[in-house]
């Protein structure tokens, strides 16, 4: 790809930066498909929560560009060492955000929901956020990992991953809203449940087995991929 035609590599890698996007979008979509069943109230819930949520999204993609960038153009200088530096410390950084944020979302969460508007349904708001951003580091560090997989070249794994937890998040959102009868708290534990499946696979890939800069600093990913 980097030696070929620059247009024709830009779009192969834009494709599935974009699935990313909408499947972790899909949280939230998933979430308001079966809310749905539980009342307007609940559903208009899931709709002043997930600005808020995206807006999360928006930050966590923010450093995971940032992560991107700089450890594949360690890679790309041979600089394995500063490569793993650089995923260590985006690791830290997402870290210290998530705690901020979630801090200051669950502190004013409140005050937040009756500035955009959701006096009415302020119950199952505070249900289906509380669990959301008080677990957002799981959503952070999904981002941050898939990142760290692309800035090696391996778009497809942590595509595939994020896939798997979308339908673990399908699956689930039923037997927690209806059969365990948590309602609208149970789609907000099912999105974070998926999370944890897919950083717990990520983790698993880049600690356990070990595939990654950040691990083997000495080993050039990019030449076993090729």
């Amino acid at each position: 790809m980097i030696t070929g035609d620059p247009k024709k590599a830009i779009v192969k890698l834009s494709y599935p930066l974009m699935l990313t996007m909408i499947l972790l979008m899909m949280y939230n979509l998933v979430d308001s498909i079966w809310v749905a069943g539980l009342g307007t109230e609940a559903l208009a819930a899931i709709g002043f929560v997930t600005p808020l949520f995206m807006a999360v999204i928006g930050m966590g993609n923010g450093v995971a560009a940032d992560a991107n960038s700089l450890i594949a153009r360690m890679i790309g200088a041979e600089d394995y060492d500063q490569a793993n530096n650089a995923a260590l410390h985006s690791i830290l950084l997402s870290v210290i955000i998530s705690a901020i944020l979630t801090a200051i979302m669950l502190i004013f969460m409140v005050p937040i929901l009756e500035a955009i508007g959701a006096r009415d349904t302020m119950q199952y708001s505070l249900d289906y956020s509380y669990v959301i951003f008080g677990f957002m580091f799981v959503i952070v560090f999904e981002e941050l990992a898939s990142a760290i997989f692309r800035a090696e070249g391996d778009i497809r794994r942590a595509t595939i991953v994020i896939a798997a937890s979308v339908v673990v998040n399908i699956v689930l959102d039923p037997i927690l809203i209806y059969h365990f009868n948590i309602g609208i708290s149970g789609a907000a534990w099912a999105t974070i449940i998926s999370t944890v499946f897919s950083c717990s696979i990520l983790a698993y890939l880049i600690w356990g087995k070990k595939i990654c800069i950040l691990i083997c600093p000495q080993k050039n990913l990019i030449s076993k991929l090729i």
